[in-house]
């Protein structure tokens, strides 16, 4: 009976330690947690300048986000961008940049995966891809989720894969990150203002809205 009950008890803690540790996942660190108040970024179109552009190059909302493939909160974020797109149209687009943090070990070489499907015009479809396959990044073959995202030159994916040159993408958005402060993900820029987090639906409609006024005075 008491080996039963020890079991019992060891099951609900490893729950409860799950549970927070997915929370803290999904949450902005404490550091960011204390910079996650809107911050007005005078500069904003710089860093809407490079990147991945999702949609429109005349929409009115510009979002630049600083994001890792590996991190959980980067994908809800990026699922929830992805439901905006749909429902303002040409009204907003996503500047994709690459935050890739230390404690997640292949968020570097998923970056690279991301621009090299991008050099084939599929960085859309492998930033969704990468993001639905984030929790066997890593042990999943590069090239088994490049299919899924239509990539259609495998050879020439290889290749760019071991390509020095895409390093220096990821040099140029950290030292972008850098300048904003950058130091949790997602960090992101709804035109000239600056968020960290994974905010819901209607925070994020409302700073959109905002941004839209603005735009259209």
């Amino acid at each position: 009976m008491m080996e039963k009950l020890s079991t019992t008890l060891l099951v609900i803690c490893a729950v409860i330690v799950t549970g927070l540790l997915v929370r803290r996942e999904l949450q902005p660190s404490d550091a960011a947690s204390s910079a996650a108040e809107p911050v007005h970024v005078p500069e904003w179109q710089g860093y809407a300048a490079a990147g991945a552009r999702m949609g429109p190059a005349d929409a009115p909302v510009t979002i630049v986000v600083f994001s890792d493939f590996q991190c959980p909160a980067c994908r809800v974020l990026a699922e929830r961008l992805k439901t905006l797109r749909a429902d303002r149209g040409r009204d907003v687009a996503v500047v994709y940049r690459h935050h890739p943090l230390r404690t997640h070990p292949h968020a570097r070489m998923a970056a690279r995966a991301s621009e090299c499907a991008g050099r084939q015009g599929r960085f859309e479809a492998m930033h969704d891809a990468l993001f639905q396959a984030q929790s066997s990044i890593g042990t999943r073959a590069w090239d088994d989720i490049s299919k899924e995202a239509g990539v259609g030159n495998l050879d020439e994916f290889g290749r760019c894969m071991k390509d020095a040159e895409m390093d220096s993408i990821l040099v140029r958005d950290a030292a972008q990150a850098k300048q904003l402060g950058i130091d949790a993900t997602p960090t992101f820029l709804i035109n000239d203002t600056r968020l960290v987090g994974a905010f819901p639906l209607a925070t994020l409609n409302r700073h959109i809205d905002r941004a839209l006024r603005a735009a259209r005075r």
